[in-house]
């Protein structure tokens, strides 16, 4: 289908070529507007709705949007919409953070980075990994670095409830699904 509507579109630009060539202006507009307006419709439809796995931060927003407003930590992902979206508290978005986190004496979420959780694995203790819980999962794209990022958004135990959208779940499918990219993963 995606092919048929390209050879279409490509139909489109050429005859608006043609015409125009031909000197019928007035046929030579309404076949641009057709042509811009299938372009349009390709874009919006088809390149749009892939394009949200760039913007990290928007769909982390999305993931915990019904959740009561707290504290936000970010390790492992250095992207300045970190801070002017999600409003990235900068004490919970350290290792002595997460562990004041994972202890429930700060309150708050921690967006974690598979990256970074795998160079920081001794950042919390035994106990204190046991006392922090996913919330919420998600897969974007690292577009300075052209790489793929599995974050992981966490909270105390003892933190109030929050229920993200299925689409974040950390369940099984997720896990299955996460080393199903073409990019590498991010360090």
């Amino acid at each position: 289908m995606a092919l048929r509507a390209n050879a279409r579109g490509c139909r489109v630009v050429f005859l608006s070529a043609a015409v125009g060539r031909a000197g019928n202006l007035t046929r030579w507009a309404k076949v641009s507007v057709a042509a811009l307006g299938l372009f349009a419709v390709t874009l919006i439809a088809g390149v749009m709705p892939s394009i949200d796995k760039i913007w990290p931060a928007r769909q982390i927003e999305r993931a915990l949007a019904a959740c009561p407003p707290q504290r936000l930590g970010v390790l492992g992902f250095n992207e300045p919409t970190s801070r002017f979206i999600l409003n990235r508290d900068a004490e919970l978005s350290t290792a002595t953070g997460l562990a004041k986190l994972a202890d429930g004496s700060v309150p708050g979420l921690a967006v974690i980075s598979d990256g970074w959780n795998v160079q920081n694995h001794s950042a919390l203790t035994h106990h204190q990994q046991t006392k922090i819980r996913p919330v919420a999962c998600l897969r974007a794209v690292n577009t300075m670095r052209g790489c793929a990022l599995t974050l992981t958004v966490v909270a105390s135990t003892s933190a109030p409830p929050c229920n993200p959208p299925p689409a974040f779940a950390c369940n099984e499918a997720f896990v299955l699904q996460s080393g199903a990219t073409s990019l590498k993963p991010c360090d």
